[in-house]
């Protein structure tokens, strides 16, 4: 079953830690330095500690299962007339994902991924060309 991502730019993760924790009823499934991820049915939760962020909004995301479900969303969008970008083996939100990344038409920052493990860091690996997703802030610098 896919689940719809809600990235959160907060001020202070641990804080927010505690209140998520106490809102959910669940701890965090992942907690790095500066991130925290929670899931419960049919969403997950990230936590992305950024004070300057201009918008408690980060970007949105929807997880599938596999590589073949991933294509099959980019070409379905693809023909409804969206303008998406394709990336592989990036480091997002300390995992390595393939997604496909778009913009609603307020600009919204939205992503549909299939993660492919953890990783170690939070988004060091960049795709190499100027891109859509060079803007999520998903793959600034993490404080």
């Amino acid at each position: 079953m896919p689940l719809l991502k809600l990235s959160l730019n907060v001020s202070n993760v641990n804080e927010s830690v505690k209140f998520y924790q106490n809102l959910l009823a669940v701890p965090p499934q992942k907690q790095r330095p500066g991130y925290a991820e929670f899931v419960v049915p049919g969403v997950k939760l990230l936590l992305i500690e950024n004070s300057q962020a201009y918008s408690s909004l980060n970007h949105l995301g929807i997880e599938v299962a596999d590589p073949t479900e991933l294509q099959k969303q980019s070409d379905r969008l693809q023909q409804a007339g969206l303008e998406v970008e394709s990336h592989h083996q990036v480091t997002c939100c300390y995992n390595i994902q393939d997604k496909i990344v778009f913009h609603d038409p307020d600009g919204a920052s939205w992503e549909i991924y299939v993660n492919l493990g953890d990783a170690s860091e939070f988004g060091d690996n960049r795709p190499s060309t100027q891109s859509l997703i060079e803007s999520s802030p998903c793959f600034l610098d993490s404080k």
